[in-house]
């Protein structure tokens, strides 16, 4: 609450911005992260090229690590492509 109040905003703006995120959320989950495959090739590669930073051997752990890492990176640039066309012809805002 002490923080809502440092920042200016009502329970109910945070409601509704927190609301709204959830919404982009399932949003991004169903139309863009469902359809994100990353193949064994593509995790030993990363792992291969990126060893020493992932830090545990490429077993299970290590593995879902770079699966979530690489499926992210993924999201990120297809969200990017999804809203270029918008950016370049308007401004997006964001709540505070």
């Amino acid at each position: 609450m002490r923080v809502l109040q440092e920042r200016g905003i009502s329970r109910y703006e945070m409601h509704t911005w927190l609301r709204a995120q959830l919404i982009v959320r399932a949003l991004i989950d169903r139309r863009v992260r469902l359809f994100i495959r990353i193949i064994e090739g593509q995790i030993r590669g990363y792992y291969r090229d990126h060893q020493q930073m992932v830090g545990v051997p490429l077993e299970e752990a290590g593995r879902e690590q770079i699966q979530r890492l690489m499926t992210e990176r993924e999201v990120n640039v297809r969200l990017n492509e999804l809203t270029a066309s918008p950016r370049k012809k308007g401004t997006l805002e964001f709540p505070p």
